[in-house]
């Protein structure tokens, strides 16, 4: 089970973008564009972020459903597995894409297939709730409240 969702205050950065801050686990903050935030969040990703150690420095980490982590700025970039993403200023908690350009790598990570995975459920939770909503327009407006002599009332008419 994951932690609930962490603090997220919003601001704007020096281009006067929308950005988010979201603390993680030990209080270190990322910086991301809020836009890219809201479609993280959209498809279900929390805010519930860690830092996943790896040289030459932390990166900001996303829990999966199935228990692994998937950095952040993979998420944002898209990565494919055989690329890596490189942070222009050296700051991994820096996730705003004018900071982040995908390079050749080695990385064997799954961000293309955790976004797809994302997706799919989200495609899933939208589709049950147009078949809710479908099935509740199907079934016609509500009859009208009942009178105390067991006639139905119309409406706007009293007895």
């Amino acid at each position: 089970m994951h932690r609930d969702n962490r603090l997220v205050t919003y601001g704007r950065d020096d281009d006067g973008k929308e950005v988010a801050f979201v603390t993680l686990w030990d209080g270190a903050i990322a910086t991301l564009y809020a836009d890219d935030l809201a479609a993280l969040t959209a498809l279900g990703f929390s805010t519930s972020w860690s830092r996943k150690y790896q040289r030459p420095q932390p990166h900001a980490a996303i829990p999966r459903s199935d228990g692994k982590k998937v950095i952040v700025a993979r998420l944002l970039m898209e990565a494919p597995e055989g690329t890596m993403v490189d942070y222009l200023d050296g700051n991994a908690l820096n996730l705003r894409r004018s900071n982040l350009v995908l390079k050749p790598g080695r990385s064997k990570s799954t961000a293309t297939d955790a976004i797809r995975e994302a997706r799919q459920k989200l495609a899933e939770r939208l589709k049950t709730a147009e078949v809710a909503e479908d099935s509740s327009t199907l079934q016609g407006p509500p009859a009208p409240p009942e009178r105390p002599d067991g006639h139905a009332s119309a409406q706007g008419v009293d007895g």
